[in-house]
């Protein structure tokens, strides 16, 4: 089973950087990790306090 696993994630990998050549790299794949979540927070923030403020 691990075998398994293993050689479909080196397929599923080849196959991302094949068409995103940048995500080779730990540091691209870290920082567009970060601004994920950074800017689904900001994302998320102005859908609540946009509402928030027109009721005022």
């Amino acid at each position: 089973m691990k075998i398994w696993n293993r050689q479909l994630g080196d397929r599923v990998s080849n196959i991302i950087y094949q068409y995103l050549p940048a995500f080779r790299w730990r540091n691209f794949r870290l920082f567009f990790g970060g601004q994920l979540l950074s800017m689904s927070g900001t994302f998320m923030t102005q859908q609540l306090t946009i509402p928030w403020l027109y009721t005022i």
